[in-house]
């Protein structure tokens, strides 16, 4: 069964949501999908369903200021939100929806929604964690395509693109699918010009979260991701650095999906490779 529901934040914001449910007598515990910059959750379904078939609940959302959660002034919203309270209140709302007394809860992020959950309190009160195409992204840690791209995007089309305005047109710039404030375009090209990224100092946000976390991680990197090479992937999963984790490599050229890129991992057509290959790591805990 398939339901639209509202996650409350702790400032009160809700956050528009869908929680795709299975029988609690059956399920092994709750999946939570945090999303890449500037995708909606309904790229995700597909996956939420499969997830289903594996015997989880799934549970996926929009950040604040996106998609289904648009219930505040765009001005207010900061990137560091999406993590310390927007995936905070996600994890929170699939323990009381697995609703029974010791929830297993795993958590799958995508891009962005991989490097943020170490911002969010409650991350550790999940059993595992799935980073996808999630890194640290800095111009010194990929080729000259990368390094070209970054300095386009975090340089130029961030800082310019959201001058005076509340969004940022990441559709019509090509960045992504959908748009987002205009703050946290400013906030990510300011994280991408620097080689710690979110972690420098100078952006003062609490970090001690991601040492806070213990639990098996799986880091994948896809060979094709222009936008995520090894290196960046890498350096994000050294930020877990009290995880069990593990780091491995899927070869577009021999998975037989065609070209996987940056968004490939969640299409359909990875059922079988991708996705089984994860739920069949996660079942291990």
């Amino acid at each position: 069964m398939t339901q639209p529901i509202s996650i409350q934040c702790q400032d009160n914001t809700e956050l528009g949501a869908t929680f795709f449910q299975i029988d609690n007598t059956t399920a092994k515990g709750c999946l939570i999908v945090g999303n890449a910059l500037g995708v909606p959750q309904g790229f995700y379904k597909g996956f939420a369903e499969f997830a289903n078939k594996q015997g989880y609940h799934c549970l996926t959302f929009d950040y604040r200021g996106t998609g289904q959660s648009q219930n505040i002034a765009k001005r207010d919203i900061q990137l560091h939100h999406w993590g310390t309270l927007d995936i905070d209140a996600a994890i929170a709302k699939a323990t009381e929806l697995c609703d029974t007394a010791h929830p297993k809860l795993h958590y799958i992020g995508h891009s962005i929604g991989g490097q943020l959950l170490g911002l969010a309190p409650n991350a550790t009160q999940l059993n595992s964690i799935t980073l996808a195409a999630a890194s640290q992204p800095h111009w010194s840690r990929g080729n000259l395509a990368y390094k070209t791209q970054l300095a386009l995007v975090g340089h130029m089309m961030l800082p310019l693109g959201s001058i005076g305005r509340e969004e940022f047109p990441c559709d019509k710039l090509g960045i992504a699918s959908m748009n987002i404030p205009a703050n946290c375009a400013r906030s990510w090209g300011r994280w991408i010009r620097k080689r710690d990224y979110l972690f420098h100092p100078k952006f003062k946000l609490d970090t001690q979260g991601y040492q806070a976390l213990t639990q098996p991680l799986l880091a994948w990197t896809v060979s094709d991701d222009a936008m995520a090479p090894y290196q960046a992937i890498e350096a994000l999963r050294q930020r877990y650095p009290n995880t069990e984790s593990e780091h491995r490599i899927a070869d577009a050229g021999s998975l037989g999906l065609g070209v996987i890129g940056h968004m490939g991992f969640f299409r359909r057509n990875a059922e079988q490779t991708l996705w089984q290959q994860t739920f069949d790591w996660i079942n291990q805990h």
